[in-house]
């Protein structure tokens, strides 16, 4: 999985990429641990979101998808 991340994500050369990928590795295992832990008070779909806004958000802050 990490070699498939660090070969298709453009990481900014002021971002050191392999903190870069813990942050983000770890911050969407704690999420899906917590969304288990509450009995998926979420449903799937809301949680897709969530996720997908905030590792959206991460990245346009460093520059990823400056689109």
């Amino acid at each position: 999985m990490q070699e498939h991340f660090y070969s298709t994500v453009e990481i900014p050369g002021s971002v050191r990429p392999d903190y870069f990928y813990e942050y983000m590795l770890n911050g969407s295992l704690a999420m899906t641990r917590k969304w288990i832990r509450s009995g998926c008070e979420m449903s799937d779909e809301q949680f897709a979101q969530l996720s997908f806004v905030l590792n959206h958000g991460t990245t346009y802050g460093i520059g990823i998808n400056d689109q």
